[in-house]
């Protein structure tokens, strides 16, 4: 069952990855000489472990509903897994715990992005 779960999570990061693709010319890594492809791959690898930990941070956020680190991680998470109305849900309470904070808006900004672009993508 596990493995089944990951090869779904991994099918739904990677159609993510590939409806947002990177400039070629874009400055995407501290490692400039890496490929576009090889970039990809890295960011599929960290989704596939952020979707391992989803069960870490939601005991995490129902432990204390007010760690706004908690809720940026799953934000970033779930963006990254292709959930973006749960993205979109954490960013805006990151948002309501430090609405002075720029963090919550720039990842209620990257989550409704994701998710226009992917919907775009498919249409």
């Amino acid at each position: 069952m596990r493995e089944e779960l990951q090869k779904g999570d991994a099918a739904v990061a990677k159609s993510t990855i590939k409806a947002m693709p990177i400039p070629s010319d874009a400055p995407v890594s501290p490692d400039t000489t890496k490929s576009d492809s090889e970039f990809q791959s890295q960011l599929l690898a960290l989704a596939i472990k952020g979707s391992e930990n989803m069960a870490t941070l939601n005991q995490s956020i129902a432990a204390d509903p007010t760690n706004f680190m908690s809720y940026e991680s799953r934000a970033r998470t779930c963006t990254l897994i292709g959930n973006y109305e749960q993205a979109l849900a954490d960013a805006g309470k990151m948002v309501e715990l430090k609405p002075e904070d720029a963090t919550g808006h720039v990842h209620c900004f990257f989550a409704f992005v994701a998710a226009w672009s992917h919907r775009r993508g498919r249409g």
